[in-house]
């Protein structure tokens, strides 16, 4: 009986690998909770055959009648929710199963590429990372580079010049009449955009990420480091070429407008966040740089042109990277196999192209 146990518990693990690699719309989370395995009537004694069933898919599924039956059903539960069967005995109908400690398997959760429970366990080390730092800002650029993204941010900058030419100057005039009005508020928000503000934030969750051993978060810091990095070296970029002159002279010697590097940065994070913890997380997160956002016109910092081009490019940077980074990680997978009937062993490498 360990072993059909260990046949059920990589049965589920191979099928939800395999979802890693179709798309959606062909196989989901809900698709791989309605497929599990059921023991064939009459084989009391054997785990060695076994077959697909989904009661509400499958014509061939009956309702129990008979005690076999019955335990059959309780099995069929057994074996959905994920808790591996040790023993089935028809004559008293009894079936004992134990805790499912499977590391690979978390019920109710398939395996996508926005999910980490189906993966085994990596150790992550610092000097790994430091050496495909740079390999890694250079690939994420890359992949930033294409048609999609030049019509978002063209379309943005287009909406931009045209805020300048229209609105920018009734903004500064309004805001110069009644300046701060959220006052120590305003202040607060710019200590959040500030890079001294984010930077020791990062890299303390990355740092967490190598502590705890936590794929999904080192994942996620590293998206964040890669997605900052090349959105602070693009504003910059930006500013040195554009040059454009701030409401006043108070900040800056009143230079380097465009764009709002406190804007682009947060939604940034922001569109990091929501792209790998859900719009749960990523709506308050973008509130916080809309907020943001605005300090920087309420403190005549920066003109509204200015905050509309940084958010666009912070989103497109930040959503960029992360999903590239989350598809990324499920191109390949190498994993222990053993074969659902005979028993024998291997190793199972399967790869998206």
């Amino acid at each position: 009986m360990e072993l059909a146990s260990i046949q059920i518990h990589f049965r589920r693990f191979i099928l939800t690998v395999i979802a890693c690699l179709l798309p959606a719309s062909s196989l989901n989370a809900q698709n791989l909770s309605s497929s599990v395995w059921t023991p064939h009537q009459n084989q009391p004694a054997s785990f060695s055959n076994y077959r697909s069933m989904s009661p509400a898919n499958n014509s061939q599924y009956k309702s129990p009648q008979t005690s076999s039956d019955k335990l059959n059903k309780q099995l069929f539960a057994n074996l959905s929710s994920g808790n591996p069967v040790r023993s089935v005995n028809y004559d008293s109908n009894v079936i004992e199963t134990e805790q499912n400690t499977n590391p690979f398997y978390e019920q109710g959760n398939g395996c996508s590429c926005n999910s980490y429970s189906c993966r085994p366990p990596v150790n992550f080390t610092f000097k790994e990372d430091v050496h495909n730092f740079f390999p890694m800002i250079w690939e994420d650029t890359q992949q930033l580079i294409n048609w999609k993204n030049g019509i978002y941010l063209g379309a943005a900058l287009g909406g931009s010049l045209a805020l300048r030419d229209s609105v920018d100057w009734d903004v500064r005039e309004n805001v110069a009449r009644h300046p701060r009005r959220w006052g120590k508020f305003s202040q607060a928000l710019e200590t959040i955009g500030n890079v001294e503000s984010q930077v020791p934030v990062i890299l303390g969750i990355y740092g967490y990420s190598l502590y705890k051993d936590d794929e999904k978060l080192h994942s996620f810091s590293n998206s964040l480091i890669s997605a900052m990095t090349i959105n602070g070296l693009s504003t910059i970029a930006v500013k040195a070429i554009a040059n454009t002159d701030r409401p006043t002279d108070a900040y800056n010697d009143g230079k380097q407008g465009f764009p709002s590097y406190h804007a682009s940065a947060m939604f940034t994070i922001a569109s990091v966040v929501d792209e790998y913890y859900g719009h749960g997380y990523g709506l308050p997160a973008y509130t916080v740089a809309g907020l943001v956002g605005w300090s920087r016109i309420d403190m005549q910092r920066h003109d509204l042109s200015d905050v509309v081009f940084g958010a666009a490019l912070g989103t497109v940077i930040g959503k960029g990277v992360a999903q590239f980074h989350k598809n990324k990680d499920c191109n390949y997978r190498v994993s222990p196999y053993i074969h659902p009937t005979s028993g024998g062993t291997g190793v199972m490498f399967e790869l998206r192209f």
